[in-house]
């Protein structure tokens, strides 16, 4: 996302990998996902000087408002959106196009 100004979202740290390259350590295990209200708290915040959002984690998929929080991102006019994950449930072709329809445009993968 060269020339943008981009918040990187860390919405939770729940993870369904165990990579040894991780940088959260145990992370997973004290802490859960934020909540989509908060979320969406940052979100607004920073649009004020934001113009790209990162979704991260943990892997920020498995947030059970993952796909609402990718679309409000949309709603405010984010002109980027990536999202930073081990890929695994982009893996269903379903999920894989909910969340480019959602507004997902970048996807950087985090492989073992």
């Amino acid at each position: 996302m060269p020339g943008y100004r981009r918040l990187d979202l860390k919405i939770g740290f729940l993870c369904n990998n165990s990579c040894l390259h991780c940088v959260q350590g145990n992370k997973r295990a004290i802490f859960g996902n934020k909540p989509l209200e908060v979320l969406k708290k940052e979100m607004r915040r920073a649009r004020r000087s934001c113009d790209a959002i990162v979704f991260t984690g943990g892997e920020p998929t498995l947030h059970k408002d993952f796909l609402k929080a990718v679309r409000y991102a949309l709603g405010l006019g984010y002109k980027a959106i990536q999202v930073q994950t081990n890929g695994r449930l982009f893996f269903y072709k379903d999920f894989c196009s909910e969340a480019i329809r959602s507004g997902a445009d970048d996807f950087c993968l985090a492989l073992l």
